[in-house]
């Protein structure tokens, strides 16, 4: 009887290393992306000569985005490391209950030990390192900033140069009160 519950233990841990080893090589690739990156820029409001507002938005701290893919990917390299030796371990267990001779703690040790040897390989051949792709992400999240920062502080000038054509008012200084331009006197 506690050799069926054995096998049956084996081979719902080997299912469950199968499964747990199959997300750990899907999201081997994931990293944080320019949009992730874009939530932790820094933002400044400038005032233009004729009183409107744009903000100006600083790039993600390339060191922060670096240091938090070294640990995503040392974080990876382990799990699927712990999870190759725990597959393979279920699996000899398997095999050496199934298989005469060979010994369920025999067969452990050996699945135990290829399931090692599959996760140092993965480390040692760069499993989950994504630091090429972080940095892309972060050269386009700069460029898109710059494009971004160059649009705002047009966007807001023009907004001057509007008033001064539409109502012949100075670009600059701001408008006392609610006054509108061309409308009354006022004072710059």
């Amino acid at each position: 009887m506690l050799g069926g519950a054995g096998i049956a233990l084996n081979a719902i841990g080997a299912a469950y290393g199968g499964y747990s080893m199959y997300n750990d090589i899907a999201n081997a690739g994931s990293h944080r992306t320019a949009a992730d990156m874009q939530n932790t820029r820094s933002k400044s409001t400038y005032t233009t000569a004729g009183g409107n507002t744009y903000d100006i938005y600083g790039n993600p701290n390339l060191n922060a985005e670096l240091a938090y893919e070294n640990e995503a990917r040392k974080t990876k390299q382990t799990s699927f490391a712990i999870n190759s030796i725990g597959t393979g371990a279920s699996i000899g267990g398997l095999a050496g209950s199934i298989i005469p001779g060979l010994g369920n703690l025999l067969g452990t040790g050996i699945g135990a030990g290829v399931g090692a040897l599959i996760g140092g390989l993965g480390s040692l051949f760069g499993f989950g390192d994504n630091e090429d792709e972080v940095r892309e992400e972060m050269r386009n999240e700069a460029d898109a900033t710059a494009r971004q920062n160059m649009m705002a502080q047009a966007v807001g000038k023009s907004k001057d140069l509007e008033a001064h054509a539409k109502y012949g008012k100075s670009p600059y200084g701001k408008m006392d009160g609610d006054k509108k331009h061309g409308r009354k006197s006022e004072m710059l």
